[in-house]
């Protein structure tokens, strides 16, 4: 099926299954789910079907050597479904236009609304029926054939019923507009569907070749390939940095709003971006392996992840049709049991009752939103594991923020130092200590502080020893011989120094370090890290949003600080509870 057709490979015992997805564009709504299970599952070498309607794709697990791809598609395609075996990264869409029948029909109907300065016009509305209910009758027989009542049954009966009346405009009226909306609910679906690819297309989609300079697809780069990536530029594969250093933008895929810094030997992945420096990267993975492809396809399966809506509306929709048409059977039949009533007018009512109390729009909104929401999550770097949990967040009565980087800049910079006996210590040799073991760490605040330093003209000491990460509390290293600790309250609790820090020092800022040696505590400065503009406006949005879901005032929104008061005072003015 070409190199680029969506299978894999999984071992079942000694038997080698093939995973097979198809592109089944004739999937207009969770009716045709049964129908294409009855259709697939008594074919040999079928293990299991799993049907994905907001995508209108279908994946199936089966023995290669008992069934092919080709067979697979004929089987569904006999049932005029438009199926074809789907190719990696290529996205099949539905007719831009309506179908020709669908256009031929209203071309009737607009005429045949004529009939009132013309009466032989009338006829014309028949035109309209005969041209634009062959796909009905086709997909209505095919369902009666599997023992099925859908959409298609209901409508033909409709049709069938105002014919007999001799209401042509009204069965011309019902053809027309039932395949127009098929039409519009297959936008509806391919509109889902682009939002799910869109996400494949974070990722570049061309790499250039670090050896040759040459720009190729990235479909056609081998594993341990060396590419060239500039400051600017999308890193197309997944990979190893073998040269170069540069910062990287993972939001793509984190959400993390700060840049990564890379340096030899770290990991990139396909789909962030390269800010700064020139970086080669050897590939570890292919295209079709890529982080972002594995999040694609994380988002098309959690879209099979039916949230508790969908279930109900499932359920609901399976025994609500047939009691439909019972319904409707029970009102064509009224007149015979009552002879006051009208037999016309029960009739005509009946037809109503089974056109306009049709499941279809509700079996297909829960999926096709559900379908919107993830994808649209997904773009922004946020994964849900489907609809289930989606649906959870209407339930939300409270929500954690982390400060840096997400409700501030993340770009920090000194406020305030100060030292215990000023009078008595070098300060500058105390600050040059400070960013020498700064400049080893990966903290965001330590870049402020080295740059602070290099502001007053000192530069960090490249001699740093024995350099130590303390989780929770700081770092520490050895500097011209000195043991040099900086932390935050918790180190400066278990080192005794918290005693020693003066009363009246009025220290400002988001968040405040200590610094001193094992024996003797020396100082301390603060670092602010400013709200973003947009802060408080995002969470006064957040309560209006939910509380227009719930339907219910009071939603809490908490930020996690672990700082000096001032700054919880300071980001209480956000709108922030706690």
């Amino acid at each position: 099926m070409g190199r680029d057709a969506q299978m894999s490979e999984i071992t079942a015992g000694d038997t080698k299954l093939c995973k097979t997805t198809f592109n089944v564009l004739g999937i207009c709504c969770p009716s045709e789910v049964s129908l294409i299970e009855r259709l697939l599952q008594p074919l040999s070498g079928v293990e299991r079907i799993s049907v994905n309607v907001p995508s209108k794709t279908v994946t199936v697990l089966h023995d290669p050597s008992l069934i092919q791809p080709a067979q697979i598609v004929r089987a569904l395609n006999q049932a005029r479904l438009d199926a074809s075996v789907r190719v990696v990264g290529q996205l099949k869409s539905g007719r831009k236009w309506p179908s020709p029948y669908t256009l031929a029909s209203g071309v009737c109907l607009i005429i045949a609304l004529f009939h009132y300065l013309y009466h032989p016009l009338r006829w014309v509305a028949l035109g309209a029926i005969a041209v634009g209910i062959l796909p009905i009758m086709q997909r209505s027989f095919l369902a009666i054939r599997n023992f099925m009542l859908d959409i298609n049954v209901l409508m033909l009966i409709a049709v069938v019923g105002t014919i007999g009346l001799g209401d042509y405009l009204e069965g011309g009226t019902i053809v027309f507009l039932f395949t127009l909306a098929e039409w519009l609910e297959s936008r509806s679906s391919d509109k889902a569907r682009a939002e799910i690819s869109s996400v494949m297309n974070l990722a570049s989609q061309t790499a250039v070749i670090e050896e040759s300079g040459e720009k190729i697809s990235v479909k056609d780069v081998a594993i341990n390939t060396v590419l060239s990536v500039k400051a600017g530029e999308v890193i197309p594969l997944d990979g190893i940095v073998v040269s170069g250093s540069s910062s990287v933008d993972e939001s793509s895929l984190t959400g993390e709003s700060l840049p990564v810094q890379k340096e030899v030997e770290a990991n990139v992945w396909a789909g962030t971006m390269n800010l700064t420096g020139y970086l080669s990267v050897k590939t570890v993975a292919l295209a079709e392996e890529s982080t972002m492809a594995r999040m694609a396809k994380l988002v098309e399966e959690a879209q099979s992840q039916r949230s508790s809506t969908e279930e109900f509306v499932q359920k609901f929709a399976k025994y609500y049709t047939p009691v439909i048409v019972l319904a409707a059977i029970a009102m064509t039949l009224a007149p015979l049991i009552d002879r006051s009533l009208g037999f016309r007018k029960w009739v005509y009512k009946a037809l109503v009752v089974l056109v306009t109390a049709c499941p279809c729009a509700l079996v297909i909104s829960t999926p096709v939103a559900t379908a919107c929401g993830l994808a649209h999550a997904a773009k922004t770097g946020l994964l849900i594991k489907g609809g289930r949990y989606l649906e959870a967040l209407g339930k939300l009565k409270a929500i954690a923020f982390d400060k840096t980087g997400t409700l501030t800049e993340g770009i920090f910079r000194v406020v305030d130092v100060k030292f215990v006996e000023s009078e008595t210590i070098d300060e500058e040799k105390w600050l040059s200590w400070i960013a020498s073991l700064e400049s080893r760490s990966s903290h965001p605040m330590s870049v402020a502080i080295v740059s602070y330093c290099r502001q007053k003209g000192l530069e960090p000491s490249a001699e740093v020893k024995d350099f130590d990460i303390l989780e929770g509390e700081g770092i520490c290293g050895v500097v011209d011989n000195h043991k040099v600790y900086i932390g935050n309250v918790r180190l400066s609790n278990r080192l005794g120094w918290t005693e020693y820090v003066p009363d009246t020092w009025d220290i400002r800022g988001a968040t405040v370090g200590y610094f001193g040696t094992e024996e003797k505590f020396v100082g301390a400065f603060s670092v602010a890290d400013s709200s973003r503009p947009e802060a408080a406006e995002a969470l006064d949005n957040l309560k209006i949003i939910i509380c227009f879901i719930k339907k219910t005032g009071g939603i809490y929104t908490f930020i996690l600080i672990f700082s000096h008061t001032s700054s919880q005072q300071s980001f209480k003015r956000l709108g922030a509870c706690q």
